[in-house]
């Protein structure tokens, strides 16, 4: 259907991770608002997953290695880029670990929702290996994990979209190692409908239109 055709209108009640709150994809929505003007976004951020029907919500946008496995439909928007951080004061006080053999000897900044918890994901040429860091503080929240790192209290694994002004101005710094962490994928999650409403299929529809330059293969 031509996009002059699409009638999108009303409330659409979204639930988004807290970290989402940032310009990126503050942009994405303003751009989208004046493409479909009578649509009035609901944005809730919850680092939780929330049941879309239980809850009210038309869709659902999650980050995860791999598909979130339900009854929901689900559509692939982007990859997220995921990086292992630490604070400058941190890394020059505890070292600048190598290999995932040398983070045991630093802590972690651990996050409830993760799939793999207190222990970080990572891919090499042998496949993928999980690390496992004694944990300095745990949240459910990544503003609060975001500045817990700031704060020199570990190590953590936080989104690009999140860090990228620390990275430039150098509160934050990347660890290099010989493994890389497991990508990631932003996921449209809602519900087994057999038509999806204008305002949900427009959205869906422009996020991944949106954020189409964004690939597997990150700098």
């Amino acid at each position: 259907m031509r996009q002059s055709a699409v009638v999108a209108r009303g409330v659409l009640k979204i639930s988004a991770p807290v970290w989402f709150a940032n310009p990126l994809f503050t942009k994405a929505l303003a751009k989208y608002r004046s493409r479909y003007p009578d649509v009035l976004l609901d944005m809730n951020l919850n680092d939780r997953v929330v049941d879309l029907v239980e809850e009210g919500f038309d869709l659902a946008l999650r980050v995860t290695p791999e598909e979130p496995g339900s009854s929901l439909l689900t559509r692939r928007i982007c990859p997220i880029q995921l990086m292992l951080v630490g604070s400058t004061d941190y890394l020059q006080r505890n070292g600048y670990p190598k290999t995932p053999n040398e983070l045991s000897k630093h802590v972690s900044i651990s996050y409830y929702y993760s799939q793999f918890a207190d222990e970080i994901l990572f891919e090499g040429s042998n496949g993928r290996e999980t690390v496992k860091l004694p944990v300095s503080i745990r949240s459910n929240n990544t503003t609060m994990l975001y500045q817990a790192t700031l704060a020199g209290m570990g190590l953590a694994v936080l989104p690009k979209w999140l860090i990228e002004d620390d990275l430039t101005s150098q509160r934050l710094e990347v660890l290099k190692l010989d493994y890389t962490l497991a990508t990631s994928y932003l996921y449209a999650v809602y519900t087994n409908q057999r038509y999806l409403s204008p305002k949900i299929r427009t959205f869906v529809d422009f996020l991944v239109e949106h954020f189409s330059g964004i690939t597997e293969s990150f700098d």
